[in-house]
């Protein structure tokens, strides 16, 4: 249903200082949108602990406890069947570790280089010589990190390293 209203211009009239009355079924057009509303569930489980977030998620995945001397909030979140998440929030900084069985990303990013960190071939993905994310495979799953500020390569192979 499409609601349309629309203003006409011209001079007043100086008899009548009220205004118009609203159509009654202006009201409950609205009211019924309202109801027709559909709102998608959240899928996000918040768990407290890695290990708590297996058993939505159907596997596991390890990150460092910190990173790099950061401190502030730890969120671990996991989706049924799809995917784990921990995100760490300090400042004006936001980094995201995810593992997920399979996974693509459509971000354009000014710099882009691989790296090796171990046996992983890691695509590193920035601006302004800073890795604003990092993706790679391990197994049947897909790997990411992303920041808003951005880690040096360094920084950003020993994240690689340390999330399995």
């Amino acid at each position: 249903m499409t609601l349309f209203l629309a203003a006409c211009g011209g001079k007043a009239s100086s008899s009548s200082s009220q205004p118009l009355p609203v159509p009654p079924e202006v009201f409950s057009s609205s009211e019924a949108m309202m109801r027709e509303t559909v709102q998608l569930p959240n899928s996000f489980v918040e768990c407290e602990t890695l290990g708590e977030a297996e058993k939505p998620a159907g596997f596991s995945i390890s990150d460092p406890e910190k990173i790099f001397g950061q401190t502030g909030e730890r969120l671990i979140q996991a989706a049924k069947d799809d995917l784990s998440e921990v995100i760490y929030r300090g400042g004006e900084e936001e980094v995201r570790i995810r593992k997920v069985p399979g996974s693509g990303d459509y971000s354009e990013y000014a710099e882009s280089a691989d790296k090796t960190a171990d046996d992983l071939q890691a695509a590193m993905r920035g601006k302004e010589g800073l890795v604003r994310a990092a993706f790679w495979t391990g197994g049947d799953f897909a790997f990411s990190i992303t920041s808003f500020q951005g880690f040096s390569r360094e920084e950003a192979a020993a994240l690689v390293r340390s999330v399995q």
